[in-house]
């Protein structure tokens, strides 16, 4: 019964055709996964016991499907990396042994019947060597956003160097491009700021 209740919840949230697969994991490997409101700072966490609380996955429940898949598994491997490895706080948080859980963990999903294209290819690309953090890479966060559900603003890397911009009530024009962060200027302090390259934002 509880099982049943766990899939009509994650259907609402993982691609269709991951649903199974998923659900047959999680069958296997019970873990506590709750699903948040959208939050600024985060994607998604994995909390170790603490103080009595058990080992604990949060996901954002405002992500389109795909996001949701991506950032629940990059979050599982922690889990899997900490049930493991009993010295889990002395080991890299994106080293080498969560890059090959996660990479593991994926396998099962990394295929064209769950990923559209061209999502799919970028993201297979981007797990030869997954980072950190997915918005670490700009080809994908593109495409994830192409497929929110919600509608969606123009964001920072679309627009050119020189532009004019209104980001968080405040006006900004770009000076540099970097690769993930854009040195932009904020007009009327003349301040210089390291802006998101996938910051949503009204164009001047």
């Amino acid at each position: 019964m509880l099982a049943q209740k766990h899939r009509e919840i994650l259907a609402k949230h993982l691609p269709e055709n991951a649903l199974g697969l998923f659900m047959n994991y999680i069958n296997e490997h019970p873990i506590n996964l709750k699903i948040t409101n959208a939050r600024s700072t985060k994607l998604g966490d994995f909390k170790a016991p603490f103080h009595g609380h058990p080992a604990r996955i949060s996901v954002n429940g405002d992500l389109n499907p795909y996001s949701f898949l991506i950032t629940l598994i990059h979050e599982l491997a922690h889990w899997v990396i900490w049930k493991k490895h009993k010295n889990f706080r002395i080991i890299k948080p994106h080293g080498n042994e969560w890059k090959t859980e996660y990479k593991a963990l994926m396998e099962p999903y990394l295929t064209n019947y769950i990923f559209p294209e061209p999502l799919f290819s970028v993201y297979r690309k981007h797990m030869l060597n997954p980072k950190a953090s997915s918005s670490s890479d700009i080809h994908l966060m593109k495409e994830l956003k192409k497929l929110d559900l919600r509608a969606s603003q123009p964001i920072l890397a679309d627009l050119n160097l020189g532009d004019d911009f209104q980001f968080r009530g405040a006006h900004f024009q770009i000076l540099k491009k970097n690769r993930t962060r854009f040195l932009c200027q904020e007009k009327r302090s003349k301040r210089n700021f390291l802006i998101h390259a996938m910051a949503e934002v009204v164009p001047q």
